[in-house]
């Protein structure tokens, strides 16, 4: 039977192998119990005989051809790919689950379901040997249409969120457009094969949350400057609060 222990890192459980886990603090993660369609990103941690640094990562052919064989064997039910390039490894899906098929580590988001069965079925190979399982932060199947009606729902908390990330000590101090990447972070869910914020911190988030700051422009809440040819942005004050007639959190 897999054990839990749980680490300081909120989201973070190492279902352990034949080793004793200490009292639980709180239980995260819960290997009875029916997470639906909850994923999650998740670290098989593999001890490969042929792949080892005392051997330079170097060994026979014949053991990486029969460790390989044994991980098509495991993921026979998966779709598999093959390399893409020459030192690349295998990796699997199946419908919206992957896993990178490491000599060290099988990695991806899968499941939360999915996770005790694995460790069982890797517990019973021949050509590596299973040493724990990280499990890291949760996952949703959620596509853009609901990602952006939950943010609909969140309107007034993000704008809020907004100015006060814009928000200044002294008039004639402004900031850069960039600080509503920190916004966005704090609302990029993580989503099952979604690319938003991946790339830089852009995606649907950020330009969800780009129009709400262009409507506090709009509203006079956010006032613009220049810095050389770059605009930049804060908060409007107290005293420019008062002169609307309105108090800012």
């Amino acid at each position: 039977m897999a054990k839990i222990r749980l680490n300081d890192r909120q989201d973070y459980i190492i279902i352990c192998c034949g080793t004793e886990a200490p009292a639980l603090k709180e239980n995260l993660f819960d290997t009875e119990k029916d997470y639906r369609n909850e994923y999650a990103q998740v670290y098989f941690r593999i001890n490969a005989p042929h792949y080892q640094f005392s051997r330079n990562y170097s060994c026979e052919p014949e053991e990486k051809e029969a460790y390989e064989a044994e991980c098509r064997q495991l993921f026979k039910s998966w779709d598999i790919s093959e390399k893409r390039f020459q030192n690349s490894c295998l990796e699997v899906e199946r419908v919206k689950e992957s896993l990178y098929l490491h000599p060290q580590s099988f990695s991806g988001v899968i499941l939360k379901n999915s996770i005790k069965p694995l460790h069982d079925l890797l517990e019973t190979t021949k050509t590596f040997k299973l040493e724990g399982v990280d499990v890291y932060e949760t996952y949703y199947d959620t596509d853009d249409e609901t990602h952006l009606l939950n943010l609909e729902a969140r309107k007034n908390e993000i704008k809020d969120e907004i100015l006060r990330e814009f928000k200044t000590k002294r008039k004639d101090l402004f900031c850069r457009i960039d600080r509503l990447k920190n916004v966005s972070s704090k609302y990029c869910a993580k989503r099952v094969k979604s690319s938003d914020g991946q790339n830089g911190g852009y995606g649907i988030t950020y330009n969800y949350l780009l129009d709400i700051f262009s409507q506090l422009i709009e509203e006079r809440l956010i006032v613009c400057g220049m810095r050389n040819t770059e605009t930049i942005y804060r908060t409007i004050n107290r005293t420019e609060q008062k002169t609307l007639g309105i108090a800012l959190n």
